[in-house]
């Protein structure tokens, strides 16, 4: 049913530019790996006309990354320099992000970060199955959940794949680490400039900075999600902000939300084109 949960795409993130003369970016980590592309896709935006590019993150494209370097929740720095590339074509009046999961919260975060100084060309944002609040999620998760050791099994064959950029006396100590959180606290927390997890969830939650963004927002968490605690959506926030907009639906797992369909689009994707065609002026 619509309520299956998908695991895989807490590690898969999108982002989309579009609007008339339009074009998507698609932000997808473990979507090839997955094999999420029936889920997971930017079809119904390219049926009604918005050209598509697609940004495969660090190390996930099918060949190793050069550097270390991975793309995390916080990666805001990423998401900038593809808008500044969008913008730079000169061919595209209005932007708009949308988020899977982990690219919801970059999306959240770059616009919260932004505030006011956001581009004028970004006119809306979406965020679906979005952990906004990366120590909720983890918590929600568990350490030891059937989600948890399923990812920390692929972030470990991610790591193997670029062993040659990883110091060995480090690499040495992965095979010891018991949990996903593990990982978090001794490698990517430090790699990232955080002296521990806490820190590192805190400083990727796109949480503190939603009362920033400008733009007409739509954030969409189903209540059945495994891995997303209660904190990850805004209630108070959006109750009170003219630009956030929340919807929780009972069912939809972590980006699944399914339903029977003879043209390969999902709800999920049908909602968010509703959302933001409702808000580009396509003049």
């Amino acid at each position: 049913g619509w309520d299956s949960s998908i695991f895989g795409p807490y590690f898969v993130s999108g982002a989309f530019v579009a609007g008339c003369s339009a074009v998507i970016i698609a932000m997808y980590f473990f979507r090839n790996n997955y094999k999420l592309h029936t889920y997971i896709t930017e079809k119904h935006f390219n049926n009604m006309g918005w050209d598509a590019l697609v940004w495969n993150h660090r190390g996930l494209s099918g060949e190793p990354n050069r550097l270390e370097k991975m793309t995390i929740h916080g990666s805001t720095d990423e998401l900038t320099e593809i808008v500044a590339y969008i913008l730079k074509t000169k061919k595209y009046k209005s932007i708009t992000l949308v988020g899977w999961s982990k690219g919801g919260n970059i999306s959240l975060k770059y616009a919260g970060e932004l505030g006011k100084e956001i581009p004028k060309e970004i006119k809306s944002i979406v965020a679906i199955s979005v952990p906004t609040d990366v120590f909720g999620s983890v918590q929600a998760m568990g350490k030891n959940s059937f989600y948890a050791n399923r990812f920390k099994h692929k972030f470990y064959t991610y790591l193997k794949a670029k062993k040659h950029l990883i110091d060995p006396s480090k690499f040495a100590e992965f095979s010891k680490y018991a949990t996903l959180e593990d990982f978090s606290e001794y490698y990517v927390a430090p790699l990232n400039g955080c002296k521990n997890a806490r820190e590192y969830y805190i400083k990727c939650s796109a949480l503190p900075y939603l009362g920033n963004i400008i733009v007409p927002t739509l954030i969409l968490n189903a209540l059945n999600d495994p891995i997303l605690s209660l904190t990850c959506s805004p209630f108070q926030l959006a109750s009170n902000s003219e630009v956030i907009h929340l919807e929780t639906p009972e069912n939809g797992g972590h980006c699944a939300f399914y339903i029977k369909n003879k043209d390969g689009i999902y709800w999920a994707e049908k909602r968010a084109f509703e959302f933001v065609n409702n808000l580009v002026n396509c003049t």
